[in-house]
Parts: C-alpha cells; structure tokens; sequence
C-alpha cells in the first residue's frame, strides 16, 4: 500500500511498533462496527480446531489485507481510494469483510496482484 509516495508492508499478525497501537485500535472499531452491522465470520476457515471461536475470529482480524485497510483507512482523509495490492489469493472471509467495508466506508479498493485492481462491487 503507497501512502504518500511511501510503500507501506503488512504481513499477517502485524505487530508494528510506528502504527500497532493505532492499527489494533481501529481493527477493534471495525471488528465491532462490522458485527453491529450483521457480518457474521466464517470461522470454520480457521483451521485450528484447538481455538475457541473469539479466538478464530480474531485471527481473521490479524490478515495481513485487513491490517492494510484498517492502516489505510486510518492514514487517509475520508473519500480517499485505498488499494491493497495482494500476491495471494484473498480468503473468503476477508474478501467478505473487504467488501462490507467497501460499502461502510465507501473507500476501499482491493487489488490482487499486479495486473488487476477495481473496486469492490457487490
């Protein structure tokens, strides 16, 4: 993600000491703002039958895809375009609330890998 002619780098789990405390701040508004909106998770993507379902579904909040939306839609004024350029496949759950939040926010975009990026339509 390219922030002001800055390249921005998110991996999974993401504990990044310049933004952590703003990220986890804003993945915990968007986790409620989507569960207040009905986004039910699909926990059994999850695979670790070990976890109670608080944590899978806390696991699907730390992708790295929706650690670089929150970080864009934190890092940006309202009405800007954030594109996530991804070189893997999106999990289902993600693409999910990848578009909620599309529709939420009405900003994101999601570009998976280099040739093809759009927005996010129902």
């Amino acid at each position: 993600m390219e922030i002001g002619r800055r390249v921005h780098e998110f991996c999974v789990d993401n504990k990044s000491p310049v933004y952590f405390s703003k990220i986890a701040a804003g993945i915990t508004h968007h986790k409620k703002a989507a569960e207040d909106e009905g986004h039910v998770p699909q926990l059994k993507l999850v695979l670790n039958g070990l976890l109670s379902d608080e944590e899978k579904q806390d696991r699907l909040w730390q992708h790295s895809e929706r650690i670089a939306l929150v970080f864009g839609l934190i890092s940006t004024p309202p009405g800007t375009s954030v594109s996530i350029t991804k070189n893997l496949q999106v999990c289902a759950d993600c693409q999910s609330i990848l578009k909620f939040m599309s529709k939420f926010e009405r900003k994101a975009d999601l570009c998976e890998g280099y040739t093809l990026c759009s927005p996010i339509r129902e």
